[in-house]
């Protein structure tokens, strides 16, 4: 009488087909999740530049910082980009790429108060719930002055 060790073909089978079904589970879940936490990654920057803007409105009124100066603290103080890291979150003009926070200062020429505007745009990627499709989404956050 023989004593084999070892497992039979259908034994390797089942475990290969069981960690077939869980990371058919899991690796969408997962993905999911990374693009969750960019999106709000991305939205916590757009709400941050908005406060500090509108915060500190009276100093970039009255001319005592830029608004690159503003920008480069921002970056500074570690504003990381989610979906490209080595790249700043925070950008002077409109947000071109995912990810990005920028900040315009839009000034009309001989124009009273309320003329002049600071718009602050983030630029995201979004899954539309009716079709579920994902593509770029820009929220955008215009303070008049």
């Amino acid at each position: 009488m023989r004593s084999e060790k070892g497992f039979s073909l259908i034994e390797i089978l089942l475990v290969v087909a069981i960690l077939g079904v869980l990371s058919a589970i899991a690796v969408p879940k997962y993905l999911d999740y990374v693009a969750s936490a960019k999106r709000n990654a991305t939205i916590t920057n757009f709400n941050t530049a908005a406060k500090v803007i509108k915060g500190s409105f009276g100093a970039l009124r009255g001319g005592k910082k830029t608004l690159g100066e503003y920008i480069a603290e921002a970056n500074k103080a570690g504003g990381h980009n989610p979906y490209f890291p080595e790249e700043p979150a925070f950008r002077e003009g409109a947000a071109e790429k995912e990810g990005e926070v920028g900040i315009e200062l839009i000034l009309s020429e001989g124009g009273g108060p309320g003329s002049n505007k600071l718009v602050i745009t983030a630029r995201y990627l979004k899954t539309d719930p009716a079709t579920g499709e994902t593509g770029p989404f820009t929220d955008t956050n215009e303070i008049k002055f």
